[in-house]
């Protein structure tokens, strides 16, 4: 098991953070220009990738005070595909993880795919971090870090130092307050502003393993009833056997969309 998460951390790693790159990459070919003539290009262009992302660029970059932000990607002309290169790249990421690792169950086939957009969400966050796009949310993330890296710091001296012994620590009832409204008001706030990134990243990742974990399952029921054509001969036998759920569902989500679109 433990080598098992140890390659699929490996994959997971190296497709989200060229996934990003890649992502990068075609925005800048796609957007030559940008409006930031006083800023480096690979920082105004990491904006730009970032703010298809749903990131908002604080006005402190724009001449502005810092109490506003700006989505930097309507300050360019952009092709209307340029929307869709984040969800693209990070589909591409889970499905390389999945497919680098043999298993035939849908649950794990999306864990793979999973690993590889929390790769591509860290990566992102680091890209906010180092560009400053949001000096509240760099201080944000700072913190946060820095309070994880202490108490992982701290947990791993403890068990080093006890040797395994059970051990539990005093602290101020304020402390604890303190820490738990910085973190409550904090990830409120990151949640507000990097929800869509959120969504992007593990929205993609699942699509590609929830799809590939499908076709893995359709093929090997397929295999086991000798069929020339796996795939299709699994799907006839799952719309023979479910034929009336999908109808139902199929029915339930029609008329949904007629009565939230108004289209009756």
């Amino acid at each position: 098991m433990r080598r098992y998460q140890q390659k699929r951390l490996k994959y997971a790693l190296f497709s989200g953070v060229i996934a990003f790159a890649a992502g990068w990459a075609i925005s800048i070919i796609l957007i030559p220009e940008t409006p930031f003539a006083g800023e480096p290009r690979w920082k105004s262009t990491l904006w730009i990738y970032l703010g298809a992302h749903g990131i908002p660029l604080s006005d402190v970059h724009l001449g502005g005070t810092g109490f506003r932000s700006e989505q930097p990607v309507k300050l360019v002309e952009s092709p209307s595909i340029f929307r869709y290169i984040p969800l693209a790249v990070v589909a591409c990421a889970g499905a390389y993880t999945t497919a680098q690792i043999s298993t035939r169950s849908i649950k794990n086939t999306t864990t793979n795919a999973l690993a590889a957009g929390s790769a591509y969400f860290l990566t992102a966050l680091v890209a906010v971090v180092v560009t400053n796009m949001q000096p509240s949310i760099s201080l944000l993330l700072i913190i946060g870090g820095g309070i994880a890296g202490a108490v992982w710091l701290g947990s791993s001296f403890l068990r080093a130092f006890t040797h395994g012994i059970p051990f539990f620590g005093v602290t101020s009832l304020g402390t604890l307050l303190g820490l738990g409204f910085l973190l409550i008001v904090g990830g409120v706030a990151l949640l507000t502003l990097l929800w869509k990134l959120l969504a992007i990243s593990y929205g993609g990742a699942a699509i590609a393993g929830i799809l590939i974990g499908t076709e893995r399952s359709l093929r090997s029921d397929g295999k086991r009833r000798n069929s020339d054509w796996p795939r299709l001969s699994s799907v006839k036998h799952h719309l023979r056997e479910n034929w009336v759920e999908i109808v139902v569902t199929a029915g339930v989500v029609g008329m949904l969309y007629l009565g939230l679109t108004n289209a009756v």
